[in-house]
Formats: C-alpha cells, sequence, structure tokens
C-alpha cells in the first residue's frame, strides 16, 4: 500500500506503525503469570492471550477452538 499511496489515497506512516506495535508489545508482555500469552503478529501487533482459569467448552466446536476464536 505505501508503494501505491497515489493510487489507492492510503498514506502510511511507519513511524506511528512502529509505536503502536511497541505499545501492543509492551501490553502483550505486561500480562502475569495467570495468562497464556500464545501469539504475538510482529508485522500488525495484534495478540492473543487468555486467563488460565478460563473453562474452555468441550461440545459445540470449543475447546482449543475457541482459543483462536479470540484472537
Amino acid at each position: 500500500m505505501r508503494e501505491n499511496a497515489t493510487f489507492t489515497g492510503i498514506s502510511v506512516n511507519m513511524t506511528d506503525k512502529t509505536d503502536y506495535i511497541k505499545a501492543a508489545r509492551t501490553k502483550f508482555d505486561s500480562y502475569g503469570s495467570e495468562w497464556e500469552k500464545t501469539y504475538f503478529d510482529e508485522k500488525s501487533g495484534g495478540f492473543t492471550v487468555y486467563h488460565k482459569n478460563h473453562q474452555f467448552a468441550t461440545t459445540d466446536g470449543g475447546g482449543d477452538a475457541e482459543k483462536t476464536a479470540q484472537s
């Protein structure tokens, strides 16, 4: 997108994106030992955590499938 900003009309400030990802990483890292940190995306800053005491369903597509759905 950055290369096609004229065509798309979208401007991307890489500094802002870097700051956002750093802030997201800080938040992700701040979760304590009672949380399971399962995923962090270095490109978008998206992440998945869940509380270790959370009871995941075992029927109707639950269980590990719910962990993916929470991201």
